[in-house]
């Protein structure tokens, strides 16, 4: 089939005869050059049977099935990903169309190239001040049961967002963020397009959607509570964290992440580390932690991320961060944003220089049980990484090894380190600043997380390679007792099993991450 030009996304559970009629309808009223991509979440009365026949009499149609129902911003986002045709289409399985509806639904995005979005007048288009739509008022939202969209701008933005992982909140959050962009969305007349109201729709298919809109609402509010306050997108936001390292280098991803929403926003960042946010571009201005209440008081946000982990021990920071904020808990621990500055980077040219293969070792005590594993851990991968043509810098709170080519503990400054990491091929360390900071620059890594699950502080990154404590079932000991609990009266196990790396496991660790770099 030669290219679509248009895609067409329908999800269903259960009712069969509606998704029956609703797929009808659009088989017979779109043309030949259009693909539609139907999601089945798990349907148990026939439906899959109906749509495997219907796709066998007409290669148009390519069905999904999941194992149980996704709900629907996750499905749709992945139909929109795999959309082939520069226009994206919507429709749920309980409305139906007629004559001419896709050019109906093109024809103000044909006349407007700044029109990103388009919908029927008459669905719900206005946001009443606690988030819920409404048909009166001005044109606000397009109702998701019925859009189209540019595809390519959808995918950009991402079309529903993880934020609202199951149903409801995404068709305004989309619109908001084309608009917060300075697209424009329309609605038009005529579009024969049928979404009748239905009794008891929050039941369908016998799913309780009820606790998803009541979570949907709440999380709505809390990302879009200024523009309901003052119909404008260009808010302020103070974000607060104070210490450590690993920490603050985590929250530095915020500032660019609510610019991708929103990017008329103004940010502040509040901590007693500024060079690690000083030269954020995102950022306006940084100030001291202790200045946090009085300047939040006179923001439309004001983000204290202080103590969150610390209330939640063994909960991702990010899941943490992200409630707090207006993000998905769902999403992958961002890496941090950060950006050395000239003298940052004349830092590091007179400690590094350039050399062609560079690595970095931070093997510096953290005071953490669990993660302290001492210098020789390290030295077999130092000597393999030399055996390949690697200089090898040490870098952190002092000197610790003895066979550093450039021993540069306690000699840098955290942007200059971060220049450095910049830099090199590979960091070898401890869960710690220096890989907090190694992961922020995009360093492939090995990191001993010891008692710390890796999820924690970096959940899913495809350049860590992580080497852990083997046959553990504990948190650590510096979370319960305070740092330098390394006993065996303070092991809650007794056995110090968090201590108990082999040898050879950052060896093998270093040698596949130094394959994968060099393919």
């Amino acid at each position: 089939m030669s290219e679509p030009n248009y895609t067409i996304s329908v999800l269903c559970f259960n009712r069969r005869a509606m998704t029956e009629r609703c797929l009808r309808s659009v088989l017979e009223h779109s043309p030949a050059a259009t693909e539609i991509i139907v999601t089945d979440n798990g349907s148990v009365d026939g439906t899959a049977e109906l749509l495997a026949g219907m796709a066998e009499a007409d290669r148009r149609l390519t069905i999904v099935t999941n194992a149980r129902n996704e709900g629907i911003s996750g499905p749709k986002r992945r139909s929109c990903e795999r959309a082939r045709a520069p226009y994206f289409v919507s429709i749920d399985n309980d409305a139906w169309v007629g004559p001419g509806w896709l050019d109906a639904l093109r024809a103000p995005l044909d006349r407007d190239s700044q029109v990103a979005e388009v919908g029927r007048t008459g669905q719900h288009q206005s946001l009443r001040d606690d988030g819920i739509g409404n048909h009166q008022g001005p044109l606000e939202y397009i109702d998701g049961s019925c859009f189209m969209t540019r595809t390519a701008i959808a995918n950009e933005i991402g079309l529903c967002d993880r934020f609202f992982p199951f149903a409801y909140g995404d068709d305004s959050d989309y619109s908001l963020r084309l608009r917060a962009r300075g697209w424009k969305i329309a609605t038009a007349d005529g579009i024969p397009v049928w979404h009748p109201n239905e009794p008891d729709k929050d039941h369908h298919g016998g799913i309780d959607l009820g606790p998803h809109l009541h979570l949907a609402q709440q999380r709505f509010v809390a990302r879009w509570s200024d523009y309901l306050r003052r119909r404008a997108f260009d808010p302020t936001v103070l974000i607060r964290r104070s210490a450590a390292i690993g920490d603050v280098v985590i929250a530095t991803s915020l500032p660019k992440l609510v610019k991708g929403l929103i990017p008329g926003a103004r940010i502040f960042f509040a901590t007693i580390l500024p060079e690690l946010v000083r030269g954020n571009p995102h950022v306006e201005d940084v100030v001291h932690s202790v200045d946090f209440q009085s300047m939040g008081r006179r923001m439309a946000y004001a983000w204290d991320l202080d103590g969150l982990y610390e209330r939640r021990l063994g909960r991702p920071y990010w899941k943490s961060f992200a409630e707090a904020t207006m993000f998905a808990p769902e999403d992958p621990t961002p890496a941090g944003d950060l950006h050395p500055g000239p003298d940052a980077q004349s830092e590091a040219d007179k400690l590094v220089g350039r050399p062609e293969r560079l690595a970095i070792v931070a093997p510096q005590a953290t005071g953490w049980a669990g993660k302290d594993i001492g210098p020789d851990a390290w030295t077999g991968a130092i000597d393999e990484l030399r055996r390949r043509g690697y200089v090898v810098a040490e870098v952190g709170g002092g000197r610790q090894l003895t066979d550093a080519d450039l021993p540069l503990g306690g000699r840098t400054s955290l942007m200059g380190l971060a220049a450095i990491l910049g830099r090199a091929k590979l960091f070898m360390g401890l869960d710690s600043g220096p890989y907090h900071i190694a992961r922020a620059m995009g360093c492939p890594s090995v990191v001993f997380f010891g008692c710390t699950r890796q999820d924690i502080v970096s959940d899913g990154d495809p350049h860590v390679t992580a080497v852990t404590a083997p046959d553990l079932d504990c948190l650590g000991c510096h979370h319960i007792q305070g740092p330098g609990t390394t006993s065996f009266q303070g092991c809650a196990r007794g056995d110090l099993a968090c201590l108990g790396l082999r040898p050879t496991a950052i060896l093998d660790a270093v040698i596949q991450r130094v394959e994968m770099i060099e393919g």
